[in-house]
Formats: structure tokens, C-alpha cells, sequence
């Protein structure tokens, strides 16, 4: 039986994006929904689009079903809202729930709050002190023009989960600072390579992929379904 030694790469390079905003008073009419039109402009600046957006209420059940929903059709999904200090703001509790993490406090959001609220004069209460919770293990992105920080959860299987506060109030004002760079960053799935033996037998027989008739020896690109049934050739 024939094998090859593959160097396949997974490439990400134009991923789609989804966008969830989180608020009742979007749903309302209250407050007009503009985080769609804030992400998709500065996404499409770097070459990247927004697949879709989905706005639901302040309830915990609907956001963890939203997300969860979206992780199942794409990589990379965006979270817009209810970071803030009422007890309306919910989507951290939510979203630890959904991902099994705790909600802990980020030194660094938390050192950028007392700093913040000591420039203006104020004491930092227990509820603003909530702005700097992030969930467990996240990535916290310091917001230069909010209270509350962004955070990027890198998930189990290579998906990536970016939490960030009010897009339209937010983004457009922290686009040329480090905390914006380190978000968009974030939206860029790097490529990954990996040397594999693999029986074409095998693969042919579960792939409906041309080509698959000689021993490949030289390095080459393949699409993330011929990745995965290359995978399980190898287990077979």
C-alpha cells in the first residue's frame, strides 16, 4: 500500500465573522442598532466581512443559545454588550455558563478603572468595580475610551470568541489605539502546518477529492474538509 508524506496547511486567511448584540433596548426600538454597521466597516478595512448579526434581549437563556449557535457555524464570533455595571448586565454571567468558566477579576482592567475613576474625581464603587470581571482564562483587552474591557477567549478546536462593549460607542473611537489593534488581531486566524503518513487507499476512499492516485512529496495546500478526512485515514 502506497503512503506519502504530506505538509499540509490549514489556511484562515478570510474567515467569516458573526456578530451578536446583546441588548433589550436594541430590540425595543430605544436605542438605535448600529453595531452591525460599526463592525462591517472595520472589518471590510482589513480585508475581512461580517457573515451575520444577531441581536437578542438581556436574557441569559437566549444569549448562551445565540452563541452557542453561532460557534456551530463559524470560528470567530463577536459579542456586543451588556459589560456594564447594572444588574441588567448580564452577558458575562451568561457566557460562563455557556463555556463552563468562572467570572474572575482582571488586574489590568481593574488597575485601568481605579486610574480612570481617580482622573475624574469619583470613588470607584463595588458595582463599577464589576466592569473589570472577565471570564476565566480570557485574554482582557484594555479599553482606552470605556470602562469596561474587552476580552478574546481562544476555544477548544481552534475557535475564537471576542467579547467587547458598545461596538458603535467604543470601537470607532479606540480604532488607532493598541487596545483596537490587539481586537482586530484577534480576528486573524493564523495558519497552521503539520508532516503527516497517510495510506491514499485509504483517503480515496473517503474523500471525493481528484489527484489522490500517487504519493504526494512535496509540500501543498488543502482544504480543511481534506484535512479532516486525511485525519481520519490515519486513524482507520
Amino acid at each position: 500500500m502506497a503512503y506519502g508524506a504530506v505538509v499540509f496547511t490549514i489556511c484562515c486567511m478570510n474567515p467569516d465573522i458573526e456578530l451578536i448584540s446583546i441588548g433589550s433596548e436594541l430590540l425595543s426600538g430605544r436605542t438605535l442598532n448600529t453595531h452591525a454597521q460599526t463592525l462591517g466597516s472595520a472589518l471590510v478595512k482589513i480585508g475581512l466581512r461580517l457573515s451575520r448579526d444577531t441581536t437578542v434581549p438581556d436574557e441569559s437563556e437566549t444569549i448562551r443559545s445565540a452563541v452557542h449557535e453561532a460557534l456551530e457555524r463559524t470560528d470567530i464570533v463577536v459579542v456586543s454588550g451588556g459589560l456594564g455595571p447594572t444588574s441588567d448586565d448580564i452577558t458575562r454571567a451568561a457566557l460562563g455558563k455557556l463555556f463552563k468558566r468562572d467570572i474572575v477579576m482582571s488586574p489590568e482592567a481593574l488597575g485601568e478603572l481605579r486610574k480612570r475613576y481617580t482622573e475624574r474625581g469619583r470613588d470607584l464603587t463595588p458595582a463599577a468595580e464589576r466592569q473589570a470581571l472577565i471570564l476565566d482564562g480570557a485574554v482582557t483587552l484594555l479599553n482606552s475610551v470605556g470602562a469596561a474591557p474587552g476580552e478574546r477567549l481562544d476555544l477548544p478546536g481552534g475557535g475564537r470568541f471576542l467579547l467587547y462593549p458598545a461596538l458603535p460607542v467604543n470601537l470607532p473611537l479606540c480604532s488607532k489605539s493598541a487596545s483596537f489593534r490587539g481586537c482586530v488581531s484577534s480576528f486573524a486566524m493564523p495558519c497552521r502546518s503539520k508532516n503527516v503518513s497517510f495510506s491514499l487507499k485509504a483517503l480515496a476512499s473517503r474523500t471525493s477529492l481528484p489527484g489522490l492516485r500517487r504519493p504526494v512529496s512535496r509540500p501543498r495546500k488543502f482544504p480543511l474538509d481534506f484535512i479532516r478526512a486525511l485525519e481520519k485515514s490515519k486513524s482507520a
